[in-house]
């Protein structure tokens, strides 16, 4: 359990979550945060789509069906991540 603790991936992984929840609750501004956060932990792996929407989400996250979308397709991300690092 320790050793789960301190894996900096498994972070990464636990800040994509975070960033999918927060979308699909209209925190744009969190949700954004973890997503970097995930970017940086998991910059080997994850979609390079997901730069732009960082570097300019009032672009991509205008109204509720884009912020769903993005919500949808983090959560995706996560699940082919946790998949890739089984």
């Amino acid at each position: 359990m320790a050793e789960l603790k301190f894996n900096l991936e498994m972070d990464g992984i636990g800040w994509l979550y975070r960033s999918a929840l927060f979308l699909a609750q209209e925190k744009e501004k969190e949700a954004i945060i973890f997503l970097d956060k995930a970017n940086n932990q998991l910059n080997k792996y994850i979609n390079k789509d997901f730069i732009a929407l960082i570097n300019s989400p009032e672009k991509y996250l205008t109204n509720r069906k884009q912020k769903c979308f993005w919500a949808e397709k983090v959560l995706d991300e996560y699940h082919r991540i946790c998949r890739l690092l089984r």
